[in-house]
């Protein structure tokens, strides 16, 4: 999210994988596309760079180092054939620290519906626990994905349908601000 006071914009974060076929599935069937792709065969590594880029993106259409919310997919060579090989994703010990992703999405419910549809796992649906306005779901890694949608609950009852193309990476201030405005429209 671009900031004016100091013109600064998150771009990437970077998560580290086991296996890119599985990851790049997960991404792309959140929406984003490969903008980018560097091979570093010397180095025993790949990098894989996803964003949104649907004509209702942001950053449509943008070079590739000038996008909102790029994730950043490292695969190490033979992770994938590693059956001891574990990804410290950042939620269990040791290594406890890194927390969530997060995206927005059109309709909370009928995207939560469409990833368990698919057979994606969840942390935390949204009829778990107090916070029904928000899920979890696990990427192939364990990477917990936060999922929140860009209206409120009550606007989104009952529909049926979500469109991939109009979900976007969150930041934790466009978080902060989407969870206000959501409270202040059932807020009297």
């Amino acid at each position: 999210m671009h900031n004016s006071a100091t013109g600064q914009l998150l771009r990437t974060t970077r998560i580290r994988i086991k296996d890119p076929k599985r990851s790049l599935e997960f991404y792309k069937f959140l929406g984003m596309k490969q903008v980018n792709q560097i091979k570093m065969p010397e180095a025993k590594f790949d990098l894989y760079f996803l964003a949104y880029d649907s004509p209702k993106a942001v950053s449509h259409g943008n070079h590739w180092t000038d996008r909102e919310g790029i994730i950043e997919l490292t695969h190490n060579y033979g992770t994938e054939n590693d059956p001891n090989y574990k990804v410290n994703n950042g939620n269990a010990e040791p290594g406890k620290g890194f927390g969530h992703l997060c995206i927005s999405v059109d309709n909370l419910q009928a995207a939560c519906q469409r990833l368990e549809d698919a057979g994606y796992k969840f942390q935390k649906k949204l009829t778990d626990g107090r916070m029904r306005h928000i899920a979890f779901v696990l990427d192939p890694d364990g990477y917990w994905v936060e999922v929140i949608g860009q209206k409120p609950l009550e606007e989104t009852e009952g529909v049926k349908d979500t469109d991939t193309s109009t979900y976007r990476m969150v930041c934790r201030y466009t978080k902060r601000l989407l969870h206000r405005t959501n409270r202040s429209r059932t807020t009297p």
